[in-house]
């Protein structure tokens, strides 16, 4: 699929739910995983360790720039904006050595807790097939979403096939946003890189595991419990490896 936005979509129960937009930037060579809520949704946030919880608005994006930066971005109660889970690899992740892959991004969903899909997604009435991508997830109690950065010269289907990925069950057909940054974009974004002979590619996953530590999380302070979804940035492949599958097996 051919695009630099793209809208992703779940359908439960036969209610089709928006989960999250993803759209990249061509000159700076950056991607944003954008939550369909925006930045004026109400939340409360707070470091871990703290007592209590402060009043604010829930996280826009995850957003991973061209220095190598990566954090959400949310507003706190005065609307001044605020990071969380500021992270730096040391590298651009779109800007890898030709044959490379890189995971960048992990979403797991726990839907046992009896909390509606609207505390994390928003519900629609239709969508547009040719825009966005539509994953059926009836019948699970969890789920997850992967987002792997690659050169074009790696083959998707033979990546998900090996270094782990082959533990994972994948729900519906991978996403391929290829041609989002190209030769150009990454010479006048990246003045570090010396070779531009490849064109990067995102490949969305999802599949029916989570990370295996996302089921012990829970929220205490407040009484608010666990959370329907955490989120893991730059997982490394033994944490993918490791994925479970807590569905049940039909």
């Amino acid at each position: 699929m051919l695009n630099s936005k793209i809208d992703i979509f779940f359908r439960l129960n036969e209610e089709l739910y928006h989960g999250l937009t993803i759209r990249a930037t061509h000159g700076k060579a950056e991607l944003f995983y954008h939550y369909p809520w925006g930045s004026k949704t109400n939340g409360k946030y707070g470091a871990i360790g703290e007592e209590t919880l402060l009043d604010g608005y829930l996280p826009d994006h995850i957003s991973f720039h061209t220095d190598g930066n990566i954090h959400s971005k949310a507003r706190d109660g005065k609307k001044k904006k605020i990071y969380h889970n500021t992270l730096n690899p040391g590298l651009n992740v779109f800007d890898l050595e030709r044959g490379h892959f890189l995971p960048i991004l992990i979403e797991s969903f726990n839907l046992e807790q009896g909390l509606p899909l609207e505390k994390r997604f928003k519900k629609v009435e239709s969508i547009d097939l040719n825009k966005s991508g539509l994953f059926e997830i009836n019948g699970l109690n969890s789920f997850s979403i992967l987002l792997i950065s690659k050169c074009a010269r790696v083959n998707p289907e033979k990546l998900l096939k090996d270094h782990g990925f082959e533990n994972l069950t994948i729900i519906g057909s991978p996403i391929i946003m290829a041609d989002i940054f190209k030769s150009e974009d990454k010479i006048a974004s990246l003045s570090n890189s010396s070779e531009f002979s490849t064109q990067l590619v995102i490949v969305i996953v999802v599949v029916k595991e989570i990370w295996e530590e996302f089921s012990n999380i829970s929220h205490k302070k407040e009484g608010l419990g666990k959370p329907i979804s955490n989120t893991v940035c730059m997982p490394p492949m033994p944490l993918i490896k490791k994925m479970k599958n807590n569905n049940k097996k039909s």
